[in-house]
């Protein structure tokens, strides 16, 4: 299964964490999605209001019902 891992661990912009830059500039995010040609599972990680965070963005039609459930359920 082709996957990447994309880390915004450590990450920050003039001077401020990658999460406080964003919304200083932007604003509260409310949809945020990246795609990576040839990639079945683009998993990300950042660390909000020092909490991390993930999200799991998948291809659903070239993989099995239930498989990423599954996969998410016994990561967590």
């Amino acid at each position: 299964m082709p996957v990447v891992f994309t880390s915004m661990l450590g990450m920050s912009l003039d001077g401020k964490a990658i999460d406080q830059a964003m919304t200083s500039t932007l604003g509260d995010p409310v949809h945020v999605f990246t795609q990576t040609p040839q990639v079945w599972l683009d998993h990300q990680v950042m660390e909000i209001d020092g909490e991390l965070v993930f999200s799991w963005y998948c291809m659903e039609d070239v993989l099995a019902d239930g498989l990423i459930d599954s996969l998410f359920k016994t990561s967590c």
